[in-house]
């Protein structure tokens, strides 16, 4: 009995101990099994896989990489990622492709500890955006990028891709638009967020300071800086804008902003500051919006005031300056006044003063610019005028009025009307913007036809076409008149003067038929007296030609011309012009022109009495030496480099009579040659005898 109850007791102690490995055994055995089938409630039936598949994803980047086989239970590290992404950092892995998932770091070890529906696992590359970008290169830091930019004198575009906080510094040489794309650059420790020594150009978003002992931008001496946009602000203990001893032009919308009570919104420091700004907002909540130690222009003198241009605002002053500076536009606000000191303000835009408003509802006063001027309009009425606009102070009397003048009228005064009115003289004071009118009374200056006109222009306006016709003049003019081709006109001088009006325009310009005779044609401007163009055919008959400037009495520019009886021609030309065949002359003749001298006299006091390039035709082949010319110059008579023809006349001139070649002559004729002294100069001389 007691050797079964041993037996018995040894049974169930093998047993318990087979149950005991058992229990442990079969689940290890199960997990390492393919699959295993579960039961659960309501008798439903899943099946569950022990080995994996990691499936890699590039979620927007680029590459290629190989699926990881991976068991329950057993950690695996990932596979080291080979996905590239041109502007973007790799940041690790996540089970959801918007990164909303369970996230993994590379080559982190995957544990599978509980079980999953399916055999796959997705893993998604997740991306941070890098800083910026410069000509198609990205780069992790703001810095670095302004780092990649070699030292020229082109600029070059540094953008921004996503918020950042960093200290930028832009060395000596370099030229930077730094465009902020909307996003913020901000403080990285106690320092200032930019600090430039080169040249630096700033817009769209936004420069932010949090610094207690440093600002957000400083441009150092010798740097320059154009902020065209966007905002930079501090709220630390410091300025938005530091200029010490560089160049600052703020314009467009910019906006400058510090809301400290220690320092001014921008600072323009030492004399060898230069600030501009002709746009944008400065405002400090704190203290001055600038204080100004260098040179400082608001504004854009240009002859108009726009208020809405540009606004400084300070808690205490708008501007607190300790030197002379410039104000044309904008407003300049503060509480306790908008500028420190008035007299500071030593330029500004024309005709205007500096007033002070009233405190608004915030309790700032502003200071603007108040027109206190008026407009005059001179209307010459029909002619010409020296000054067509002037300002004056309100209450200054008009000054010396401007000259007018209008062709065949006599000038009676300036009036308040264009017809009547109220005569003006230089004490007239007007109380407001105003025009005034000259009045004239026509003369009678050409006849033609038992009709007079005040010019011979008017004249010309009844001519016919290929018609000869004769134009007394009936007094002294100044005109400039041009006879156009189909007229064929006789301009009688009747002893009188016709002389340049206005401009450097020659007296006459001829290109039709034209025949000047009796009477004098004077020049004085940088024109020629007498033009003949190519279609012109010029006669001049008992005309004295006169001109004082370095032009000629007579250019013809490639038409006819015959000088004749005792016309006289004299200029005093200086100089020659470069690339002329030939110098300045009295009289010219270019351009294959033709001209015919038989009479008359013709005088340079400098140079050569002619210059001939063309053909030139000096007296009338008839053997008889009784019509002469008379050709006097300083240098030549006459320089030749044309064709030239001798038959009558006498030609003098202090290098010699001719200088050129001689092409036909008077075979019945003999040429003398011989000096003369006028003057105490001694010339050469030529003339023709008969034998």
């Amino acid at each position: 009995m007691k050797k079964i109850t041993k037996i018995r007791i040894k049974y169930i102690l093998i047993s318990i101990c087979l149950f005991i490995v058992f229990a442990t055994i079969l689940p290890t055995f199960m997990r390492y099994n393919a699959s295993v089938t579960a039961y659960v409630a309501g008798d439903a039936k899943e099946t569950r896989s022990s080995t994996y598949t990691v499936i890699f994803h590039s979620n927007g980047g680029t590459g290629q990489m190989n699926n990881l086989p991976i068991t329950y239970g057993v950690p695996t590290n990932l596979t080291k990622n080979t996905f590239t992404n041109s502007n973007y950092n790799f940041a690790g892995w996540n089970t959801q492709a918007d990164g909303q998932g369970t996230s993994y770091v590379d080559e982190q070890s995957m544990n599978l500890t509980s079980y999953i529906t399916g055999n796959e696992i997705n893993l998604y590359a997740t991306w941070t955006q890098k800083a910026a970008v410069v000509n198609g290169t990205y780069f992790d830091t703001l810095q670095q990028a302004i780092n990649s930019v070699q030292a020229s004198e082109n600029e070059v575009t540094v953008t921004l891709l996503k918020n950042v906080s960093e200290t930028l510094t832009i060395g000596e040489g370099k030229n930077i638009y730094l465009n902020l794309q909307n996003f913020t650059v901000s403080n990285n420790g106690n320092t200032n967020v930019i600090s430039n020594s080169g040249t630096l150009r700033i817009s769209n978003g936004t420069i932010s300071s949090s610094a207690s002992t440093n600002g957000a931008v400083n441009n150092n001496a010798g740097a320059k800086m154009y902020i065209t946009g966007g905002s930079i602000i501090s709220t630390g203990g410091r300025q938005a804008l530091y200029n010490n001893g560089g160049t600052v032009e703020i314009s467009g919308n910019a906006s400058l902003s510090a809301t400290t009570t220690e320092r001014p919104a921008v600072t323009n420091n030492t004399v060898g500051s230069k600030m501009t700004i002709t746009g944008g907002t400065i405002v400090s909540t704190g203290q001055s919006g600038i204080e100004n130690k260098g040179v400082l222009t608001i504004g854009t003198k240009d002859g108009t005031y726009n208020s809405d241009a540009l606004e400084i605002k300070g808690k205490k002053y708008g501007v607190t300056s300790t030197t002379s500076y410039s104000f044309y536009d904008g407003i300049i606000k503060g509480i306790t006044n908008p500028i420190n000191d008035l007299a500071k303000i030593t330029s500004k835009e024309d005709h205007t003063g500096v007033i002070f408003t009233s405190a608004d509802a915030e309790g700032y006063k502003s200071a603007i610019l108040d027109d206190n001027f008026i407009d005059i309009t001179f209307n010459a009425n029909g002619g010409d005028v020296s000054e067509t606009t002037r300002t004056i102070y309100v209450g200054d009397s008009i000054g010396t009025l401007p000259t007018t003048t209008r062709v065949g009228h006599i000038f009676n005064g300036w009036f308040t009307a264009k017809n009547g009115g109220e005569e003006v003289t230089s004490s007239y004071s007007p109380s407001s913007d105003i025009t005034i009118f000259a009045h004239w009374t026509a003369r009678n200056v050409v006849q033609y036809n038992n009709n007079v006109y005040p010019s011979v222009k008017e004249a010309l306006k009844q001519v016919p076409n290929n018609t000869k016709t004769v134009l007394t003049i009936l007094e002294n003019t100044s005109e400039a008149i041009s006879i156009p081709q189909g007229k064929n006109i006789v301009l009688d001088l009747n002893g009188n003067t016709i002389s340049n009006y206005g401009g450097n325009f020659a007296v006459i310009k001829n290109e039709g038929v034209l025949e000047i005779i009796n009477g004098n044609v004077q020049s004085n401007v940088y024109n020629g007296a007498i033009d003949n163009e190519p279609t012109g055919t010029l006669k001049i008959s008992g005309v004295r030609v006169t001109i004082t400037t370095d032009r000629q009495a007579v250019y013809n520019n490639g038409g006819y011309v015959e000088i004749t009886d005792n016309s006289y021609l004299e200029a005093s030309p200086n100089g020659i012009r470069t690339g002329d065949p030939i110098g300045r002359a009295t009289v010219q003749n270019m351009n294959g022109g033709t001209m015919l001298i038989t009479g008359g006299t013709i005088i340079a006091s400098s140079q050569q009495a002619i210059g001939n390039s063309a053909t030139l035709t000096l007296g009338e082949k008839d053997g008889d030496p009784s019509s002469v010319p008379v050709i006097i110059g300083a240098d030549y008579g006459i320089l030749n480099a044309g064709t030239l023809n001798y038959y009558d006349g006498i030609i003098k001139g202090i290098n010699d009579a001719i200088s050129g070649n001689i092409d036909d002559e008077d075979q019945d004729l003999v040429k003398v040659n011989g000096t003369e002294t006028i003057n105490n100069t001694e010339y050469k001389t030529l003339h023709l005898e008969q034998p």
